[in-house]
């Protein structure tokens, strides 16, 4: 049987029916033009005219002697293109290693596989100081064959006379990418291993298997095992490596393969200090970003549930009955938890106003057209809900894809807890349910909504997909993972799929639109071109942390720990340990040094250099007092009252909540920044949306900004968030006419510019310090000191961000050195040059609450 592969190239980028199974095929090599110039200028020999003239091409041959008498003629974008495939090196090369058969569909490589692959192999022939093959990150974002890039590059590799004896392991975090990257290559003619347990593992690669697969969680037992294979001939392909690289599973992982080549493989990596995915793996190899492959229009719309509180009194009163045995301190913090607006936006009548209003839009949008949905919930036992009233309503088909229960994580209520283990007795096999569930949600029947809570929000591939409502607050990766979910072709009865739809409740707008900027603006060649080692450590003190110093930290601070226990009689004896621990301040002392050699862990593990200082036995003598002594710290804060059992009281307060926070109207939101007068009288003046979605607007943004200020002016914070209650409330009770409800809202929000000065930049901050440090000066002295406070706030605001370092915000160092510096600038500037008189015994209080805010806005 003969197999043929046809490539069609088209000059212009028209519109077929069958779009999706056409590509523009991207140039990233520099093209010499002057030799695309001279190829097409050269004349056609006689014989070649004779033939090629004939029959229906008969009537072009005078236009085309013509054109060739005429003189030279430039290259068009079809020269270009034609030279860019065709030419007979790259045509051979496309031809021979760049077509697979994927279970008898053909398949050629797009233009960023293509060059992917290339990349990779030149980088995998570059090698470190100790030989090993340097490796780095494919940067491809989500829906863009990945799994199909790793297969060509395998190919590649294995075919090249450069890279012989070369292993492959192909490593994931999750049940479900593993089977389908499995399937993947085997059914693209490779033989690849699937590694069912840690020994299985162990016996696959010492059998030097060509193509292992295997979850990362493998290496767990293997590491317990002391097995290492130091071969610098295996290649490691991580997927979605933003993930789990930055860890212990990691650091086990390349100390059993410590001279492996690791390429890492995600759509959207991490750039933290100290999570950053490219100088885990050694820098970008290749990257096609969001913006590169942006495959259909994405629509944005948020919703915001209104909420309102129907007897304050009767709430307050019963939170008291239920927190009795509780001292203040532990009341606050529960208060705090379930005052949260995500706790809020999951009470039960919220969650039926907004499944409610997701039946009807789903309903009037897509109902009957083959496009679903998918609704991602904040948990599984919210996820549950949402498919009970979804079932309730009626107006739609929806199924539940959540893993399966497991104790030791959340869902610590009582009442989340059996509502889970209910709904998975009814969900005979998972795994295969799951599978099910998927198939049909892309075919014509089956679910129209998908409920998922992180589940499927990577590697799901289903074109029909059209809508994602956003129930759970997400950031950055995960973010741009769920709305990538539909971000695919699909066609059905000659119709295409053109848009994409985002609905979002949880007002992600802003962390939208940051997580794109910050993957598209990341100038990825600078991770491979830091040069710190022409620094001076002095120079850089408390500004750049150095992994290596941190590294050889770790084992004086374990010991740190054990001194602490010198004097325990029996140190094998939990009892006598707790009870050492009994003083408050060896307590104390014992958190923070424990404290301290968390942080370090941290620092450390996200460094391949770990695995190069450390044996395995000093990594697993680390890990393990680490476990050990974390387990205590949680014995010991139970035992001597340290910390609330939460669970007690969840379920209780939840029920509360539940009863008296009603769900209002629904409101579609446009971004308004409420502090540019003249975006926002542009805003007022729109004809195309009614005075109360106006004052809604206008409202939620306020609280959202006030909510920013609480802890910097609770009186004020209080004042203007009964304000806007007080407004909505008399407009829902039809004692404001709209119009009303507008200026009164407008009237609001001049009130509380009036007091944020312009000299403070809208820099939330920084106007946080102003407002405890007006309050506090005004206390003192009973006069008016706005315009000294604007200054002392600026002064402040620029000590701490100079003293700023990474992890500042858990470094006790820092902190005070932060404090001293404002505490002399109290008296060398406020008191001394101001002549601002004030109780000195109050200053470190207020010293206090200024680095606590900074702490706050910094998180």
């Amino acid at each position: 049987m003969r197999l043929y592969f046809n490539i069609y190239v088209i000059k212009d980028r028209m519109k077929y029916r069958s779009k999706n199974y056409w590509s523009i095929w991207r140039e990233e090599e520099k093209q010499n033009i002057d030799i695309i110039r001279n190829l097409i200028n050269i004349p056609l020999p006689k014989k070649e005219k004779k033939t090629l003239y004939t029959g229906d091409f008969a009537s072009y041959k005078d236009h085309f002697n013509q054109q060739e008498l005429a003189g030279t003629i430039e290259p068009t974008e079809q020269d270009k293109i034609l030279y860019a495939l065709c030419r007979p090196e790259r045509l051979l090369d496309l031809i021979a290693n760049f077509c697979v058969f994927d279970n008898a569909v053909r398949k050629i490589a797009r233009h960023h596989q293509f060059f992917a692959t290339h990349a990779a192999a030149k980088r995998i022939q570059q090698h470190d100081e100790y030989h090993i093959r340097k490796g780095g990150v494919i940067w491809h974002t989500q829906g863009t064959g990945k799994s199909l890039t790793m297969i060509l590059i395998a190919k590649f590799l294995l075919k090249s006379n450069d890279t012989e004896n070369l292993r492959i392991i192909i490593i994931t975090d999750r049940t479900e990418l593993d089977e389908q990257i499995k399937n993947a290559f085997k059914n693209c003619g490779f033989e690849p291993k699937n590694a069912i347990s840690s020994e299985h593992l162990i016996k696959l690669i010492k059998c030097n298997a060509s193509v292992i697969t295997s979850l990362i969680h493998k290496f767990n037992t293997a590491f317990k095992k002391e097995f290492q294979d130091l071969n610098n001939n295996i290649l490691v392909f991580v997927d979605e490596c933003h993930r789990t690289q930055h860890g212990d599973l990691a650091n086990k992982m390349r100390a059993i393969l410590p001279n492996a080549c690791y390429i890492g493989f995600t759509g959207t990596p991490l750039f933290k200090e100290y999570k950053n995915t490219m100088e885990k793996f050694g820098g970008s190899i290749h990257n096609y970003t969001l913006k590169d492959n942006i495959i259909v229009k994405l629509f944005y719309e948020g919703r915001i549930i209104q909420q309102h509180l129907n007897d304050e009194i009767s709430i307050n009163k019963n939170f008291d009955t239920i927190t009795n045995d509780l001292d203040e301190k532990q009341k606050t913090a529960l208060k705090r938890r379930f005052s949260h607006p995500t706790t809020l936006s999951n009470t039960e009548k919220t969650i039926y106003a907004k499944a409610a209003d997701i039946s009807t839009h789903y309903s009037k949008t897509f109902k009957g057209t083959g496009l679903k949905g998918m609704l991602i919930a904040p948990s599984r036992a919210i996820a549950i809900r949402f498919k009970k009233i979804l079932d309730q309503i009626g107006q739609v088909n929806s199924e539940v894809v959540i893993s399966s229960f497991d104790e030791r994580k959340g869902n610590t209520d009582i009442r989340s807890k059996n509502e889970i283990q209910e709904f998975l007795t009814t969900q005979k096999g998972l795994k295969s349910n799951h599978h099910k569930i998927t198939k049909e949600f892309n075919s014509d029947d089956g679910p129209e909504i998908l409920i998922v809570v992180s589940k499927l929000l990577t590697g799901f591939d289903a074109p029909r997909n059209t809508v994602v409502y956003i129930c759970k607050k997400l950031k950055e990766h995960t973010l741009l993972q769920a709305i990538s979910r539909i971000n695919r072709l699909f066609e059905k009865n000659e119709k295409t799929k053109e848009y994409g739809y985002i609905i979002d409740y949880e007002g992600l707008r802003v962390a939208l639109n940051n997580a794109y900027k910050t993957y598209e603006n990341h100038n990825i060649q600078n991770f491979n071109i830091r040069n710190l080692e022409k620094l001076n450590k002095e120079d850089l003190e408390d500004t750049i942390f150095f992994v290596d110093d941190k590294i050889q930290e770790l084992f004086p601070s374990l010991q740190e720990i054990k001194d602490i226990f010198t004097n325990v009689p029996n140190s094998l004896d939990p009892e006598q340990i707790e009870q050492h621990l009994a003083d408050e301040n060896i307590r104390s002392n014992f958190y923070f040094l424990l404290d301290k050699f968390k942080n370090l862990m941290s620092i450390a593990s996200n460094s391949n250099k770990l695995c190069q200082v450390f044996s395995i036995e000093q990594l697993a003598e680390l890990q393990n007092g680490l476990k050990n002594f974390d387990k205590l710290k949680k014995i010991v804060e139970k035992r001597y009252n340290e910390k609330t059992d939460k669970k007690i009281y969840t379920d209780q307060i939840a029920k509360l909540l539940d009863e008296h926070i009603i769900a209002g109207d629904i409101i579609k939101t446009d971004m308004v920044n409420i502090f540019d007068n003249q975006i926002l009288e542009h805003f007022i003046t729109r004809v195309d949306i009614t005075d109360v979605d106006k004052a809604n607007q206008i409202n939620a943004q306020l609280q959202d900004v006030i909510n920013d200020y609480i802890s910097a002016d609770p009186a004020l914070s209080r004042k203007f968030s009964e304000l806007i209650n007080s407004t909505i409330t008399q407009h829902h009770y039809k004692r404001l006419s709209d119009s009303d409800f507008l200026n009164k809202s407008i009237n609001i929000i001049n009130e509380f510019k009036k007091d944020v000065p312009t000299e403070l930049n809208n820099n939330k901050t920084i106007i946080a310090f102003y407002r405890k440090l007006l309050n506090f000066l005004q206390n003192q002295t009973g006069q008016d000191q706005r315009e000294n406070t604007i200054k002392i706030a600026l002064d402040m605001y620029e000590i701490i961000k100079n003293k700023k370092v990474i992890h500042w915000t858990i470094n006790s160092k820092v902190i005070n050195e932060m404090k001293k510096s404002l505490n002399n600038y109290f008296f060398d500037v406020v008191k001394n040059e101001m002549r601002i008189d004030f109780n000195t015994k109050n200053l470190s209080n207020l010293t206090d609450s200024l680095i606590d805010l900074a702490i706050e806005h910094e998180s």
